[in-house]
């Protein structure tokens, strides 16, 4: 008989926020948080420096929450060499970043024009209940 325990902790997922109800709920809080910025800072310079705020301390509790000791037996696998190099996933990201908000000012201008008094908080709150929606599937479905 061969004993199967050891091939149970090598897929095992050991990133703080994806681990937790609490830490899914975080990374949901801080996307709606930054998609629903616009409708209550107009100025474009608080707007990008709130950004920066808020990307700064999320990536700063990122860093804190994998900091913590955890308990691990078994070292994940590095991932497997990729031929797309770092600053082309960047350049892609940041075309994709520039494609959504120009497409998401449209629509928050319609939006607005048919009546609704702070579009960026919808997006915002959809934004959040989508991420939260996705990491809660992607944490049940590992189970």
């Amino acid at each position: 008989m061969q004993n199967t325990t050891d091939a149970v902790h090598v897929e095992e997922d050991n990133y703080a926020l994806d681990d937790t109800l609490a830490g899914r709920v975080v990374q949901a809080g801080f996307a709606g948080a930054a998609l629903s910025f616009p409708d209550y800072i107009k100025k474009p310079t608080p707007l990008i420096v709130t950004y920066l705020v808020t990307l700064a301390s999320f990536t700063g509790l990122v860093g804190y929450l994998n900091a913590i000791d955890e308990d691990e037996e078994i070292t994940p696998e590095p991932p497997a060499e990729s031929n797309i190099s770092l600053w082309q996933i960047i350049a892609g990201l940041s075309v994709l970043g520039v494609l959504k908000v120009a497409g998401l000012r449209g629509l928050a201008k319609a939006l607005r024009k048919r009546g609704v008094k702070k579009p960026w908080t919808l997006f915002g709150g959809l934004g959040a209940a989508t991420v939260f929606a996705a990491s809660e599937y992607a944490a049940r479905r590992s189970l």
